[in-house]
Order: structure tokens, then sequence, then C-alpha cells
């Protein structure tokens, strides 16, 4: 790694070679050496005919999603690139495109909807694929926030299959149940018209029977309000996971209260939990100028009292979702 210093060295080796060296390099890389090879690749594209080969574009990809930073000048021309290959794209190739793509939210739409018709060619409800690949390809639409129905269902039916769904970890789970609620909020999608709520609910079961902590059951519950997901055996579950105590930050409970009282939760610990926290950062001097300012007339204990019911806060039901009537969470109770 030390002759990555010399600048003289990437001249010496070959392209090729130094794009497979920096797949591998990206975690120790601390000096941003790689802008090297980047500025060196750009110059080669300036030869007439120069382009690189598909493996070569791929690990190139490769890199830049490792790095997470590479710039937009570079990534257009390997795109380019690709699109010469396009008959000797293989389904791992299309994968390793996208989701090094989304990495650094190179959201090219045409080039994402390509990339997924592609994949639709390679894979369908008979195919079996491993957890990362389905993980990953979903989260990277959720990255770019591509809505494809087709897709989406082809993948959840592979990942149904007993002998698939028996290979996911908790943290996979959670990357497909979160992914997709922003994909079908973010393209105002109704999950219940897609038929996908079997899916929905085979993550939710698969989810509770893990041991969730307090951050993931937050995560889930805000990723439950995207799409008003209301499971109530599964919230009552992710509820019964989390630890008040343990989340400080007033922004994150507040998020979790809106997304709450979408769902129509009962959680009353959480608004008293807010209540503390605004205490705590409550100015002490604003405090005493308060207390010397009490009006005639009542206690101390009434003034306190007060003082709790202007903090509480109230969030305002979003007016979309007045007539939905959704069922109130009444128990902490699994109800079958």
């Amino acid at each position: 790694m030390d002759k990555l210093h010399d600048i003289n060295f990437y001249k010496k080796v070959h392209y090729s070679e130094l794009i497979q060296m920096f797949t591998k390099a990206a975690s120790f890389d601390e000096n941003n050496r790689f802008e090297n090879v980047e500025r060196l690749i750009l110059e080669m594209y300036k030869t007439d005919g120069f382009k690189l080969e598909l493996e070569e574009c791929v690990n190139l990809l490769l890199a830049i999603g490792r790095f997470r930073k590479c710039g937009v000048m570079l990534i257009d021309r390997v795109v380019e690139d690709i699109k010469h290959y396009t008959n000797e794209l293989e389904f791992d190739h299309l994968t390793k495109i996208l989701i090094n793509l989304s990495k650094v939210n190179y959201n090219n739409r045409g080039f994402v909807r390509h990339l997924a018709n592609m994949m639709l060619s390679f894979v369908d409800e008979d195919s079996i694929l491993d957890p990362f690949t389905i993980s990953n390809t979903i989260k990277s639409f959720g990255r770019f926030s591509y809505y494809n129905e087709k897709l989406i269902k082809i993948l959840m039916s592979i990942m149904e299959k007993e002998e698939v769904l028996a290979e996911f970890q908790l943290h996979d789970l959670v990357t497909i149940f979160t992914s997709i609620s922003k994909i079908l909020s973010s393209n105002s999608v109704n999950y219940t018209k897609l038929n996908i709520n079997r899916y929905m609910r085979m993550l939710a079961n698969k989810i509770s029977t893990s041991d969730i902590n307090t951050e993931t059951a937050m995560k889930l519950i805000n990723a439950s309000g995207r799409i008003l997901y209301n499971y109530e055996r599964f919230l009552n579950t992710l509820i019964e996971s989390i630890n008040l105590n343990e989340v400080d930050d007033l922004s994150k409970l507040c998020k979790l209260k809106i997304n709450c009282d979408k769902l129509s939760l009962f959680y009353p610990e959480l608004n008293t939990r807010i209540r503390e926290i605004e205490r705590t950062l409550r100015p002490v001097a604003d405090e005493a100028i308060e207390t010397d300012k009490q009006p005639e007339g009542k206690s101390i204990s009434e003034e306190s009292d007060m003082e709790d019911f202007e903090r509480t806060i109230y969030v305002r039901r979003n007016i979309i979702h007045r007539d939905l009537r959704l069922p109130s969470v009444r128990k902490r109770k699994w109800t079958y």
C-alpha cells in the first residue's frame, strides 16, 4: 500500500489492475488515493475509442460503491460503457451494478428501469436467490424510490419459499420491510391493492420471532406508519420491545409519536418520556423565572400540572387519515 503514495506508480500499473486493487483497498484508503485512479481513467477516456471491458466496469463500480464517493462524470462514462454489453450481462452483474450505483445515489431513472427490466429476464417465481441478493436488490430500489411491481412480487415469492426464508437474518428482514415501505410511500402506492399483504405479513411474523432491540423496533413502527400497515399483533410486539429509557433523542421520539398516532397505537408511556426529556432540555433559568411569576390563587402543584399539560406534544392527525377508522390497539396482549 505504500506504493499508492507515489503518483508514478499509477503510470506503471495497468488501469485494470488498479481497479481490481481498489475494490479491496477501500476500507483503508484514508488519504483518498482513489482520486488518482479516477483522474487516470478519465484521462484514458480522452483517447479515441477507449472503452472499459465489462468486468472492469463492474469492478470499478464496486470500488466506487465501497468508497461511497466519485465524480459523476466518471460514473456517466462507465454507465455508457455498460450499455454496450447488454447481451453479455448476467444477473450477478446486474445486481452488483444496481447495488453500487445506489450507494452513491446515482439515480439515473432510465438506467435503473433498464436494469430492472433485464432482471425480469433472468428470474421468475421458481428461481432460488440468496438473502444477500434479495435484500440488497430491494434495498437499492428503496434508495432510488423506484417501483417495479412485477419484480418486487417475484423477489418476495422467491423469499417466501421455506428453504430460502430459513436463511434470512433479522437485519435482512428489517431491510426488506423498511425498503418496501419507502418504495410504496414514495410512489403513493396502496400496498393493499398490490396483493402483497401476505408478503408483508410473512415478514412481520418472521421478525416477531426474533429478539428485537429498541432501535430496530422504532424503525419498524416508523416504516409501518409510512404505509399505514396496521397489523396489531406485530405492532404490539414492537412496542413491547422498546425500552424508552434507552432513547434520549427528542426528534426520534417525536417521529415515533407521529407514526404511532397514524396507526392509532395506544402508547401513553411515549408521551411521558417526551415530557421527561423536554424537562431536561428546558433551561433552569427559565424555570426559575416562571416559578417566581406564578399567578396568584394557584398552588405550586397546580402550576406544575399546567406546565406538564402545556409541554405535552399533540400531533394533528393528517386529514387524509381521518375517515380511515383504523382499529385502536387497546391492550398490550396479542389477539388472535
